[in-house]
């Protein structure tokens, strides 16, 4: 699978997300397609369990980190302000070096902090609570947000309620 990073057989896909309360700027929830052959698009849920598997999470959120800054880089002439949603996985959370490492890119792209808020499922700030702390506080100093993903939960509860399930 990490062949298909290096194949660049991994596009970034933008779902805009509304704001109820009119605020400013524009908001996109960043998300994951794997590219399969005829340009056919892999949805998440039929290539992430396999990455989680390889113990390659942390690389993966890494490249997504990357391609949706260098996509931030690109409309810094305009004048909307615009955030990208990012989900991180367990392992990123317990890699200590993950923070540096935006610190780095962000500072070579020249992207303020404020552009990206990292979310985090709800479960997996539950299992690394410790982690997760430090890592919110030390995002802080970013300028980054960060936000708890509940859907995980959501998700759970509509498969306890029906076999059928709309993520599958």
């Amino acid at each position: 699978m990490w062949a298909d990073f290096e194949k660049n057989d991994f596009k970034l896909a933008f779902q805009p997300i509304v704001s109820l309360h009119a605020e400013p700027g524009e908001r996109y929830e960043v998300l994951l397609r794997m590219v399969g052959e005829g340009g056919k698009e892999i949805m998440p849920s039929d290539f992430l369990g396999a990455a989680e598997h390889a113990g390659l999470m942390s690389d993966i959120d890494r490249w997504v980190t990357k391609q949706a800054v260098k996509v931030l880089a690109s409309k810094r002439g305009t004048d909307v302000q615009t955030t990208f949603f990012i989900k991180l996985s367990y392992d990123s959370i317990k890699d200590q070096t993950l923070l540096v490492w935006i610190s780095k890119l962000l500072k070579a792209a020249r992207i303020h902090g404020g552009s990206l808020c990292f979310e985090l499922s709800e479960s997996a700030a539950v299992s690394a609570l410790k982690e997760t702390k430090l890592f919110v506080n030390d995002l802080k100093q970013l300028h980054c947000e960060f936000a708890i993903d509940r859907s995980e939960e959501r998700r759970v509860g509509k498969e306890c309620r029906s076999r059928w399930s709309p993520y599958h």
